[in-house]
């Protein structure tokens, strides 16, 4: 390894700014889709899209229960709020780590 400077038994010294040196990558950032995750969990306790339809006597009718659209504007402000979170947690980071 090419960050370890020195090593004496089992004390290693290691230099933490060699390009070797394992860092996490912030690249690697995905939000989590919340109308996916939702639609996930109801259906995993059986509440299904056309169950719903059922229910709410909307089932053929154009847009239907409206479940397509709900899902799609949770997926959307589900992303901004998570977008603001993390800028504002890579903001921290830098002031903190002069990152």
């Amino acid at each position: 390894m090419g960050c370890v400077v020195e090593q004496d038994g089992d004390i290693w010294l290691v230099d933490v700014d060699h390009p070797a040196y394992p860092r996490p990558k912030t690249d690697d950032w995905k939000p989590a889709m919340v109308g996916d995750l939702v639609e996930k969990a109801l259906t995993s306790v059986g509440i299904t899209r056309d169950r719903v339809e059922r229910w709410t006597r909307t089932a053929g009718k154009p847009g239907g229960c409206g479940c397509e659209a709900r899902k799609r504007w949770l997926n959307e402000r589900g992303f901004r709020v998570q977008r603001a979170i993390r800028s504002g947690y890579l903001a921290v980071q830098r002031f903190y780590l002069g990152e």
